[in-house]
């Protein structure tokens, strides 16, 4: 059985209720979810408090009281859990703005001169809102802009064409900025 394979089936164990199989999945799923988190963390400012394993810890734990969660397969669940990394760096940024009074880091994804707690807020709600429109775009959205994932990485994590990628890709951006200017 494939490791994507195994992954399903843990996730269609605790879906059943085996507390077991939690273990089992982090445990298969640690290693990924670390890089993932790393990939994150590249773009956060020298000297954050966070390092990328108490990001795996704290979703973890975040994930660990998600009982009603229906996990379809591995690629719904490192959807889910970049989304939930995604958004606990948002809240731990709203909670250190308020306490520093300082900038936040430079956002990547729309490259403004200058990191607003607000876009950043904005862009979050946005996402929300990409995810029902077109689930498939959000999960673009946030292997590329968000976990820095190559254009092949997420065509083989979502068995999609590279070409499929970029354009999805595309598609995102120009759904969001378009909803940014308005």
């Amino acid at each position: 059985m494939t490791k994507q394979a195994d992954i399903t089936v843990l996730l269609r164990r605790i879906r059943e209720g085996n507390r077991e199989a939690e273990e089992e999945l982090y445990n298969a799923v640690y290693s990924d979810l670390l890089e993932k988190a790393r990939r994150l963390m590249y773009r956060e400012r020298p000297g954050h408090t966070l390092q990328s394993r108490d990001l795996v810890n704290e979703l973890y734990l975040r994930l660990h009281f998600v009982k009603d969660l229906d996990w379809q397969d591995r690629n719904h669940f490192f959807a889910i859990a970049t989304r939930s990394m995604r958004h606990f760096l948002i809240d731990y940024h709203k909670k250190w703005h308020k306490v520093q009074k300082c900038p936040l880091p430079p956002d990547e994804l729309l490259r403004p001169s200058e990191w607003d707690l607000d876009l950043a807020v904005e862009i979050a709600k946005l996402l929300e809102q990409l995810k029902e429109h077109d689930p498939l775009l959000c999960t673009v959205v946030d292997m590329k802009g968000f976990l820095l994932m190559t254009n092949q990485e997420i065509a083989r994590a979502l068995d999609l064409s590279e070409t499929t990628v970029r354009r999805r890709w595309h598609d995102a951006r120009l759904w969001l900025l378009e909803r940014l200017k308005n």
